[in-house]
């Protein structure tokens, strides 16, 4: 698929068909607006309220402060140091794969979720306008049980048929009125290495068309285009205000639809003003001592030969391994592949005369050659 702005959405296809079918619609079909989610306080959520959802709104409930087990489906987006992100519930897995039944990482506690890692982020970027709040930055996000190497996928709340990625999902932000409001059009796009994160106000007639959810193969940066956030080498932690008349999907007056001919470029970013330098958030949360189950473990090299009859009970002698047969941890380590040194076959043992006869051949032609040089 297409990759705009360093995340590609490979795998990620629910919503592809159904533009496919809108190709050539007017721009009022395309944009048809999809109903909202019942209203939930957050004082009094639900247990679950859509079919098929995997986890809980009531978070603070079941779970208290955070947890890292953690099945919440409900999620903040209040500042530069106070958001949370969807994220696969086990792992390590493809956002593609799991988009439905992703659960609430959060960079404080408090919420019932669970924590995202210090540490985590290159850099984030906050912005606040009129008619939506966004975050969006780069980090390790394998942390959060998405794949290494995974270009990543699109949540929003609408979904394939239309219950919402994930699930049940819940969305509420204070940035607009100073107290938790629930939000109905929101988009998200996750990948192992980017994020970003648009939750649109909900007074604003036009919620639905700045949060769109059609445009799932195009990213983050031609979704949410922004002239900071998106470099992991600048480590850019800050929180701005800004101004974007601009809607995704409509460029003078045109609105782009998948399979047209050619995709418009991103918009230019938000006109930015009073922004604040701000630190990553923490919340002393470290990642577990455990190997990263992203890193591909390299099997050990072949170590001295046992001393006989050792092993067993003596801690500090090494039992003789078998490196074909499969080891602890499930890997299947075969003879000469593990890294080590591959060991030559003695000369005169039974599979190998034709290897002896060579060698033989060798050291005859490397005689004969010094023999001419010296009568040269």
């Amino acid at each position: 698929m297409r990759s705009h702005g360093g995340i590609s959405l490979r795998g990620v296809s629910h919503h592809g068909a159904n533009a496919n079918l809108m190709a050539g619609a007017a721009a009022g079909d395309v944009f048809a607006r999809a109903d909202s989610p019942p209203r939930f306080s957050l004082k009094d959520p639900p247990d679950t309220w859509q079919k098929g959802q995997i986890g809980t709104n009531q978070c603070i409930k079941k779970y208290g402060k955070s947890s890292p087990d953690s099945l919440c489906q409900t999620v903040h987006i209040n500042s530069v140091t106070d958001f949370c992100l969807w994220a696969p519930p086990t792992g390590p897995a493809e956002i593609g794969d799991t988009e439905t039944e992703e659960v609430a990482y959060c960079t404080k506690d408090g919420y019932g979720t669970r924590l995202i890692p210090d540490n985590t982020f290159n850099s984030i970027h906050f912005l606040k306008t009129k008619n939506y709040v966004e975050v969006l930055g780069t980090g390790n996000f394998t942390v959060l049980n998405i794949v290494k190497g995974n270009t990543g996928g699109e949540l929003d709340p609408h979904g394939a048929d239309g219950t919402g990625n994930p699930i049940g999902g819940l969305v509420y932000t204070e940035a607009f009125t100073g107290k938790p409001q629930q939000i109905d059009e929101w988009m998200m796009f996750i990948s192992d290495s980017i994020f970003c994160f648009r939750a649109c106000n909900p007074d604003d007639p036009l919620a639905w068309q700045r949060c769109q959810h059609i445009y799932d193969t195009e990213g983050c940066d031609w979704n949410m285009p922004s002239s900071v956030g998106y470099d992991p080498t600048a480590h850019t932690f800050d929180s701005c205000e800004g101004d974007d008349p601009y809607f995704p999907g409509i460029n003078d007056g045109a609105t782009f639809h998948h399979g047209d001919a050619k995709t418009p470029d991103p918009h230019p970013p938000p006109v930015l003003k009073n922004c604040q330098n701000a630190q990553s958030p923490t919340n002393g949360y470290k990642t577990p001592d455990a190997p990263d189950p992203n890193q591909v473990v390299q099997p050990p090299r072949p170590g001295p030969t046992p001393i006989p009859g050792g092993g067993g009970n003596n801690p500090h002698v090494p039992s003789p391994t078998n490196p074909s047969k499969p080891q602890a941890g499930g890997s299947n380590i075969k003879p000469n592949t593990a890294g080590g040194t591959r060991t030559r076959t003695r000369l005169g043992s039974k599979d190998t005369g034709f290897e002896a006869l060579v060698s033989t051949g060798m050291v005859l032609a490397t005689f004969l050659a010094a023999a001419a040089v010296v009568f040269l």
